[in-house]
């Protein structure tokens, strides 16, 4: 049977090891991002749809001409509230790859860099609210293995 305190440092370990692993995940979509931005090309879209059953839960599509000629359409990844989905009519710019472009995203902060955030914060105060239990364990604060 597994004592109290040694089930305790498991779930330590496991929650760091975790965050460890969220924080590099993060900078792997940084890079990737980075990547991306650093090589695609821009268009103008239009956005001819918001689907979505909710107001909190929209999703506007939108079409675009590659350089190539060729029309392209796609839904936005992350789904947002009608106060920041663009009217259907809206012209938006939009990034795609010239080898993919039915990948293509617009071009906002939280569609480029949403997931990221959202990853690293998780990561980061999983890490941090470990290191202060693993302090405080140490300096024989409130908290003790």
């Amino acid at each position: 049977m597994v004592s109290t305190k040694c089930a305790e440092q498991m779930i330590l370990r496991a929650i760091l090891g975790l965050s460890v692993a969220i924080i590099a995940f993060s900078v792997y979509e940084f890079l990737s991002q980075v990547r991306f931005i650093d090589s695609a090309q821009t268009a103008r879209g239009r956005v001819v749809a918001v689907h979505g059953a909710t107001s909190s839960k929209l999703q506007p599509e939108i079409e675009f001409t590659t350089k190539q000629g060729e029309a392209v359409s796609f839904i936005r990844a992350f789904r947002g509230s009608a106060v920041d989905v663009p009217a259907v009519g809206s012209s938006v710019e939009v990034l795609y790859s010239a080898d993919a472009p039915s990948g293509a995203v617009e071009n906002s902060f939280l569609a480029l860099w949403g997931s990221t955030c959202i990853a690293a914060a998780l990561g980061l105060s999983g890490l941090l609210g470990s290191l202060v239990v693993l302090f405080l364990a140490r300096r024989g604060g409130t908290y003790e293995f």
